[in-house]
């Protein structure tokens, strides 16, 4: 057996299953092995360009044009920002242009040729909700052996359609959307839907089983929308921590058990829960993590070095844990210690309030208290003196906010976090006369 076949799958290019479905694109059946030979025939980039930015939105060119670069030996730029400016800049940092980089490829059945598995062949940025977008180099083995993972813990995926809201420039929407139809014979879903009627028809395009993938602030727009949905066979959920309340509901109005995957931009997904149920989190098997003081970091097989995480985690055992929330998300004000997200519930527990971001702004005068400005998305009839009613009643004053700012919205990526930077900009285009200022 070589280092391609694990549990006698290999690529899904057995004969036994090299026709089997890849993808299903407008009713028309994509099997492995012609999706492979097509990425072979990848013939549109440049062989003297080291990076490829892979921006495509849709599944299938997507994948296609991933794993075509993979064989050219390029590694696949992720971008966290797709804006001109964010795009400018990654230009900047990484060569477009140069020497191809070196590579091994191993030929396989049928003629097919495959990455070496220490190739490096991706580089993930992350969110930049704590800060700048940082790099993480990925090899094809971490990619496989991490898709490997999550598709033991989700019971197998093989023929389910992954139906994902998530991009595929993000971490987890690359695992749980193209890294388990490419590895594990899953079924890529012809679309990515965002609106919960998109969901809908996508779901109903998609082969059954089906399997939706997305996140907290997604699921909660597709329940609250009232939609009905095709028969669903499993909800994956990640990015932030699911609500049991919520879970319980998604799971009593779709009929389908739902997971979380807990994981990071640094090392993939780790590890997974049932979040309907009291149980911990669960490690994935052969990740393994000791705690030093506060800080937890993570070891793998597939993993070339240890991770620090940057989540407060109280380790239970060597198989379990506690998400406690994440390091940057706890505040010190006037040397009391709290969650921002904890702080936030507060604030969506009052009627009228449907969004809110808090941040501790840059810049206080010397010796004076740092202190909080709220962005909230609320309706009208709601006025912020009522707001900073209800607060008093449920937070100790130093967690008062000192401005309360509304906005139409929040600048919330694709994923539903709000990049560090973008609330930021948000607080420099307020009015520099606060409009509340609550006693302290």
């Amino acid at each position: 057996m070589n280092q391609y076949q694990h549990e006698g799958f290999s690529y899904g290019l057995h004969e036994s299953i090299s026709e089997a479905p890849f993808a299903v694109i407008s009713g028309k059946v994509i099997s492995r092995c012609q999706f492979f030979e097509e990425a072979q025939s990848q013939g549109h980039l440049e062989e003297s360009c080291l990076h490829a930015i892979n921006l495509h939105e849709e599944p299938y060119p997507f994948a296609l044009s991933l794993f075509g670069a993979w064989l050219m030996g390029k590694r696949v730029l992720l971008p966290p920002d797709r804006s001109h400016q964010g795009l400018k800049e990654l230009r900047e940092v990484y060569p477009l242009k140069g020497l191809s980089i070196g590579r091994e490829i191993h030929p396989l059945d049928q003629g097919l040729l495959m990455p070496a598995f220490d190739q490096e062949v991706l580089i993930a940025f992350t969110s930049g909700s704590t800060g700048h977008p940082n790099p993480h180099i990925k090899t094809f083995g971490m990619l496989f052996d991490g898709a490997r993972l999550i598709d033991g813990f989700l019971g197998g995926t093989f023929g389910m359609t992954m139906v994902s809201t998530v991009p595929q420039q993000h971490m987890y929407g690359l695992e749980l959307g193209v890294l388990l139809p490419l590895f594990c014979g899953a079924v890529l879903a012809p679309t990515k839907p965002f609106y919960p009627a998109d969901i809908t028809a996508a779901l109903d395009q998609a082969q059954g089983p089906r399997a939706l993938v997305s996140t907290p602030l997604h699921l909660k727009i597709l329940l609250d929308s009232g939609l009905s949905m095709p028969p669903i066979d499993l909800i994956v959920s990640a990015t932030a921590p699911l609500d049991k309340a919520l879970a319980e509901a998604l799971e009593a109005s779709y009929n389908a058990p739902i997971y979380e995957i807990y994981g990071c931009t640094e090392a993939g997904s780790l590890a997974g829960r049932r979040p309907t149920d009291a149980s911990p989190w669960r490690w994935f098997q052969g990740v393994r993590a000791h705690q030093v003081g506060r800080e937890v970091f993570v070891e793998a097989d597939h993993l070339p070095n240890k991770v620090a995480l940057q989540d407060d985690i109280t380790v239970i055992d060597l198989h379990s844990f506690q998400l406690e929330g994440r390091r940057s998300d706890l505040i010190n004000i006037a040397g009391k210690r709290n969650s921002l997200r904890g702080l936030e519930t507060h604030y969506r527990a009052i009627k009228g309030i449907n969004d809110v971001a808090l941040l501790i702004p840059g810049e206080s005068p010397e010796g004076a208290v740092q202190r909080l400005v709220a962005f909230i998305v609320a309706d009208d009839s709601l006025s912020n003196q009522a707001i900073l009613e209800v607060l008093r009643g449920w937070l100790d004053p130093v967690f008062m906010p000192r401005g309360i700012y509304r906005v139409d919205r929040l600048p919330r990526n694709s994923t539903g976090k709000i990049p560090l930077a973008a609330l930021t900009a948000l607080l420099d285009d307020q009015p520099k006369v606060l409009r509340d200022h609550p006693a302290s």
